[in-house]
């Protein structure tokens, strides 16, 4: 299990590097309105990926072995890693390394990392083997808050006065979008990942599929997220609109998440694709519309500081996500407890809360048919209340994101709002006047003189005057 935990941290910290560098790389050889089109394309072939992921995944898992899943990148990344060597060709500054590596702020990064793993760690074992109000519980929650906190004020200082870099830089939030993009960056990565884990969860044990099967059953919210995301793409390059398509995601996702609370065993195949289809079109737009409307108003210098930033919002409400609606799940099935000691027995009952879920997917397939729909009812209604959460957060995010500055994305050629904004302020801005100085003045002056100096202090001060009307 070590070896295992470390793997996924050494993947992790290079699968997030790429998701990073592959935006900012578009942002920097692309305009603005091109740079829509193939952000949407980049997203399109990530949602693509998250449907066919769970069913190779799926299939390994039920017929082989799961170690297959990372087999099967060994070759697939030697082959990204030639097309890399091969193909880019960026205009990029050499700096040296340990210039570099000095720039880098390490001290920010152990706060964040820090605060973020033990505010998790505290959130899972609150919900799962400790009680909520033991002491490493709430140590955990406390100092993991109090760090993040800690990394906030930090990075300020760190902007202000230091030459290393900041993490986040500070000053980017002054802008009025960068806040509301970040809160709905934050809450798509939390809605956006919970549906790809507790759907095929709720197919396994509520309905009884198969692992591969429960891949195959969101295929209609996969796919239909993948194809609003190319084309939320293409609608802001050909109409230079951005901002609305992230309004018209949020409506879409609140109302499937709603759609969702409605599921049970007996839900018809209608429902079950008619909601993933809602959400999934909602899903869509907005993995790639906030950025390009936070692009829009930030100066072109801010723009890889705004692109990791808002990486880095959503890459931590998917670490939150499944938390959440794992503790909302476990806390109301540990309230059916009765239930379950009526149907299955304390010993069985015991077992059953003391899995994880997959493996109780398993235990409830073997189950008589009575037991079996009892357990299934107290599944689906466990499920039921996370629903509401999710709900909240995304009508929460519509509103947030009203906050946005609305505008339409620049043409090639044409000035940015950020550049337009700069150019304004400085023809609005006031220059000093020079006036001959009285101090250049000799002390002494000749009476003659003085109606000469006299004259060209006020020849002055008019032509400035009409300068300014």
């Amino acid at each position: 299990m070590g070896m295992l935990i470390a793997g996924r941290t050494i993947q992790g910290v290079g699968a997030a590097g790429l998701v990073l560098l592959v935006n900012i790389i578009l942002s920097d050889i692309f305009p603005i309105k091109e740079r829509a089109k193939y952000m949407g394309l980049t997203n399109t072939s990530w949602a693509v990926a998250a449907a066919i992921g769970p069913l190779i995944g799926g299939a390994f898992a039920q017929n082989v072995t799961w170690r297959w899943c990372f087999y099967l990148n060994l070759p697939l990344n030697g082959v990204v890693f030639v097309l890399l060597l091969t193909c880019l060709r960026i205009n990029q500054q050499k700096a040296i390394f340990v210039t570099s590596v000095k720039s880098i702020d390490a001290f920010g990064l152990l706060l964040i990392i820090g605060g973020t793993v033990m505010l998790l760690l505290g959130l899972q074992f609150g919900a799962n083997s400790h009680s909520w109000s033991s002491a490493t519980v709430i140590c955990l929650i406390s100092f993991g808050l109090l760090l993040m906190v800690l990394f906030l004020f930090f990075e300020r200082i760190l902007e202000k006065k230091w030459t290393q870099r900041p993490i986040i830089p500070v000053a980017i939030i002054k802008d009025r979008s960068v806040l509301p993009a970040f809160f709905c960056f934050w809450v798509h990565g939390i809605i956006g990942i919970a549906p790809y884990y507790f759907l095929p969860l709720f197919f396994q044990t509520v309905r009884g599929d198969t692992p591969l099967l429960s891949g195959v059953y969101i295929l209609p919210m996969v796919v239909t997220a993948a194809v609003t995301t190319m084309a939320t793409g293409i609608f802001a390059k050909t109409t230079g609109y951005i901002v609305e398509p992230i309004w018209a995601g949020f409506v879409l996702t609140t109302l499937g998440l709603g759609l969702f609370i409605n599921l049970d065993p007996q839900s018809s195949w209608s429902k079950l694709i008619t909601y993933q289809l809602i959400f999934g079109i909602g899903l869509g737009p907005n993995y790639s519309a906030p950025l390009l409307a936070v692009q829009r108003v930030v100066k072109p210098k801010d723009i890889a500081a705004v692109t990791s930033t808002l990486a880095f919002s959503r890459q931590l409400g998917s670490a939150f996500s499944l938390v959440i609606g794992g503790i909302i799940f476990s806390s109301f099935l540990n309230k059916e407890l009765p239930t379950l000691v009526a149907t299955l027995g304390s010993e069985a009952t015991s077992r059953f809360l003391d899995s994880n879920a997959e493996t109780n997917a398993g235990f409830i397939n073997g189950l008589k048919d009575a037991q079996k729909r009892s357990v299934q009812k107290v599944y689906a209604d466990s499920m039921r209340p996370m629903y509401y959460v999710y709900v909240a957060l995304s009508g929460l995010a519509l509103v947030t994101s009203l906050l946005i500055e609305r505008g339409r994305l620049a043409d090639e050629g044409e000035q940015d709002l950020a550049s337009s904004r700069e150019e304004s302020q400085e023809k609005t801005t006031v220059k000093p006047v020079k006036h001959p100085s009285l101090e250049t003045l000799p002390l002494r002056i000749d009476p003659f003189d003085a109606v000469e100096i006299l004259t060209q202090v006020y020849s002055s001060c008019s032509e400035d005057s009409l300068d300014r009307v």
